[in-house]
């Protein structure tokens, strides 16, 4: 059992930010979490920020880390799936493992599992590809043969410039 008022850390959001609504970036304070479970058992509300609001975590931006005061005690073979929203980094990176820690019950760092092998933080840059088309005549008809040929991309879609 991981009980009331015992803290639950995640890590690794390498590049990950909190932005509000207004485009400003938290740097420190509560991020909303939101309960995914199909029978809406709330799990959001087990949590609170560092404040005690319920439904809440406590983002830190300097060392990428989101904690969870536990509100009410879990138990230990019980499944607790909240979500919360980050923005990614804007420009690529390497795979990043995202850990666990609970005082007490995961002393040292655990890294998730995501069930499907796959890396849970990657974060690819984006890529604009063109496509060159053909038809083999200037007049429609059933002797026309259209092809279609991706071109390859060159750099990064950020040192493209567009004309419309």
């Amino acid at each position: 059992e991981i009980g009331a008022g015992e803290v639950i850390t995640l890590s690794g959001f390498v590049g990950a930010r909190v932005v509000e609504s207004d485009g400003s970036i938290v740097s420190k304070g509560p991020i909303a979490l939101t309960d995914l479970h199909s029978g809406g058992n709330d799990h959001h509300l087990h949590f609170a920020d560092a404040d005690g609001q319920e439904g809440f975590g406590e983002w830190d931006d300097g060392s990428n880390t989101l904690q969870l005061y536990v509100k009410d005690a879990l138990e230990c073979s019980g499944q607790y799936i909240v979500s919360f929203t980050l923005r990614n980094p804007p420009d690529g990176q390497a795979c990043s493992d995202i850990s666990i820690r609970a005082a007490g019950i995961i002393n040292s760092w655990a890294v998730m599992d995501t069930c499907e092998s796959t890396c849970m933080m990657q974060v690819t840059d984006p890529q604009f590809t063109s496509f060159h088309v053909s038809q083999s005549s200037a007049t429609p008809c059933c002797q026309n043969t259209i092809a279609v040929s991706p071109s390859k991309p060159h750099g990064n879609i950020r040192d493209r410039k567009s004309v419309v």
